[in-house]
C-alpha cells in the first residue's frame, strides 16, 4: 500500500483500494451485479434503456462523490488526530 497523497485523493484511494478491487470476491460481486443489471436492462424498450443507463450513472456518481468526500474527511481527520497526539 502506498502513502496517502492528500493533494491527489483520487490517486491515493485507487492505490489504497487496489487489493480490494482486484480480489476474487469483489470481482465475483461485480460480475453478479453486472449480470443482474444487463438481464433487467434487456427487458426494457430501447428508449427506456437510455433512461435506465442515465439513472444508473447518476446513482453511481452520487455514491462515488460520497465515497470521495468520506475519504477526504478521513485524511483530514487522520491528520488532525495525529497532530493532537
Amino acid at each position: 500500500m502506498k502513502d496517502i497523497d492528500a493533494n491527489h485523493p483520487q490517486d491515493s484511494i485507487e492505490d489504497i483500494m487496489e487489493d480490494y478491487v482486484e480480489s476474487p470476491e469483489y470481482n465475483k460481486r461485480i460480475q453478479e451485479v453486472n449480470k443482474m443489471y444487463y438481464d433487467f436492462r434487456n427487458t426494457l424498450l430501447p428508449a427506456k434503456r437510455l433512461i435506465f443507463d442515465q439513472l444508473f450513472a447518476e446513482m453511481q456518481a452520487i455514491n462515488d462523490d460520497f465515497a470521495m468526500e468520506a475519504f477526504k474527511k478521513g485524511i483530514t481527520y487522520g491528520k488532525s488526530e495525529s497532530y493532537e497526539r
